[in-house]
């Protein structure tokens, strides 16, 4: 029976989409400055995609810290092209369709501070280019400038992943039914 458990848990374990939580630490130094933070995602399978989450923190531009980022969102579905889309940034930054903003008001208030990435998405296919752009506190850069791939950097620091809980219950497990058995 304890084989059988603890092998029915290395499978589920094993079975378990490979998405990993982690916090990455990115910064990209546009013409104004550099913007650096961490995000909090999701590493997908292809170990490449991330799927964020959130702002952890606060994020700076040239060193100084920015008021916290509540709203994070795909960029392509605030402007209205693709809805219920991710917002999603690659670690080798061919793919970067995010916005981060102090609040949803920074869609129609350019004083907003709010940064945005578009880089092989739908808005940067409609602008010909991709792009970099931020507002308020972020710099004046409220049409963009080209993203340039070489002023992205992005570094991750691991998360357990959510397929270590069934091995930690096995184990939790196997030390309740030896203490029972002694």
């Amino acid at each position: 029976m304890k084989k059988s458990l603890i092998a029915a848990g290395f499978a589920l374990a094993f079975a378990m989409p490979q998405a990993e939580a982690s916090l990455f630490n990115f910064s990209y130094a546009s013409s104004l400055g550099t913007l650096a933070g961490t995000l909090d995602g999701v590493l997908q399978a292809d170990h490449n995609t991330v799927t964020v989450n959130s702002i952890v923190d606060f994020a700076t531009f040239n060193g100084t810290p920015a008021p916290s980022l509540a709203f994070v969102s795909s960029y392509d579905t605030a402007a209205g092209l693709a809805p219920g889309l991710l917002p999603t940034v690659t670690l080798d930054g061919s793919f970067i369709d995010f916005i981060a903003c102090v609040s949803s008001a920074c869609l129609s208030d350019s004083t907003t501070s709010a940064f945005v990435f578009a880089v092989g998405n739908g808005v940067a296919g409609v602008i010909g280019n991709p792009v970099y752009a931020g507002q308020g506190v972020f710099g004046s850069l409220p049409s963009g400038e080209t993203f340039n791939l070489a002023n992205w950097q992005i570094s991750t620091t691991a998360v357990p992943a959510p397929a270590t809980l069934p091995l930690l219950a096995i184990g939790g497990a196997a030390i309740w039914r030896r203490r029972k058995a002694a």
